[in-house]
């Protein structure tokens, strides 16, 4: 007679799973959680983002003792409006009555589980926040037919127009361009001190936050000579060989890395010269139903970071024996001053 297995009883056998959730998703959203986050709208100011912009038009010279103003000498700075719209985005989500008891019920169970309603929420507001930051990056201003969000890449360009101003009129309004014609180049500190260098001739700024792609970051990490460290730990010194440090910086800058970047770019950004601008909503919404604010975490999965971002959620109307909500927010990136930042491109990944 074959001896018994636990196969023989598995069928009988009751299933506990463990309380944590393992979820398999990253959207993190380094560059949304990065930027300072204004308010909208107010008196007038609902309808889009408005600010005015002056560039230069004022001329000066040496003159002649004595001589009189010529009626030629007369100039100003022209100052022109700046106007973009606002990007819509929401996620939505639906649950049936039976899918929330039975999971409020079921304790063998993932706990996280067991709040279906809450859990759906942070998918939601997970995801909406990871799509932000695509468009923070490479947002054209339409996405999926759609208002969307006029990203870094469109707004730092040297050519076409941005917030209404054609940058061929008003070149001081084009972004600091460093390009290969698309040809791939390896980065070097020179490539990098060349390009903030178009930032402080056109502006007289100095970006003090680079972002790049995780590949870009490890070839920026790899221009260092491997750092070697003497630990004491209170036994006497002990060597430690370690290849790099967590934190890398350039000119003290912090170089920070972010999943959602360009391919082959570094950004060189002036924070001060950047916002994300939201739409707040009023006390209640249109029709009077009930709503709540929720802030845009940025998470792995396993850890998360609120970002300065707060998303309306709100019930949508209910057809049978379910739910739906939806997380709604409008916003839009607005770069004051595309002149004190620095588009870096045709970096080679690998």
């Amino acid at each position: 007679m074959a001896a018994e297995t636990l196969s023989s009883i598995s069928g009988a056998l009751a299933q506990t799973f463990a309380p944590q959730i393992s979820r398999l998703w990253n959207r993190q959203a380094i560059l949304a959680r990065t930027l300072r986050a204004v308010a909208g709208g107010g008196q007038g100011g609902g309808q889009n983002i408005a600010w005015d912009v002056e560039y230069s038009g004022a001329t000066a010279d040496a003159f002649v003792e004595g001589s009189d103003v010529a009626s030629g000498e007369f100039s100003t700075d022209p100052v022109t409006k700046a106007i973009l719209p606002w990007g819509q985005y929401r996620s939505a989500f639906q649950l049936s009555n039976l899918e929330i008891i039975a999971a409020a019920n079921n304790i063998a169970s993932a706990t996280a589980l067991e709040d279906m309603v809450g859990e759906r929420f942070m998918g939601a507001i997970t995801k909406l926040i990871s799509k932000i930051n695509v468009d923070l990056f490479s947002g054209t201003g339409t996405s999926n037919g759609a208002p969307s969000i006029i990203g870094l890449d469109a707004a730092l360009s040297t050519g076409g127009s941005y917030a209404g101003i054609n940058k061929a009129t008003v070149t001081e309004w084009a972004g600091n361009l460093s390009s290969n014609a698309g040809t791939g180049r390896a980065l070097s500190l020179s490539l990098l001190a060349g390009g903030e260098q178009l930032a402080f001739i056109s502006s007289g700024m100095e970006p003090s936050v680079l972002f790049t792609t995780a590949a870009i970051h490890t070839k920026y990490e790899g221009l260092f000579t491997d750092i070697v460290r003497v630990v004491n730990d209170g036994r006497g010194p002990v060597q430690s060989f370690q290849g790099s440090t967590n934190n890398l910086y350039w000119r003290g800058k912090p170089v920070v890395r972010d999943r959602n970047a360009t391919a082959g770019c570094v950004y060189m950004i002036n924070p001060d010269e950047v916002e994300l601008v939201y739409l707040p909503w009023p006390g209640s919404s249109p029709d009077g139903v009930q709503t709540m604010s929720k802030s845009l975490e940025s998470s792995n999965g396993e850890q998360g970071e609120q970002t300065p971002l707060m998303a309306r959620c709100y019930p949508l109307g209910r057809t049978g024996s379910g739910v739906k909500f939806v997380v709604e927010i409008y916003l839009q990136l607005k770069v004051r001053r595309p002149n004190a930042h620095v588009l870096i491109k045709d970096l080679l990944e690998a």
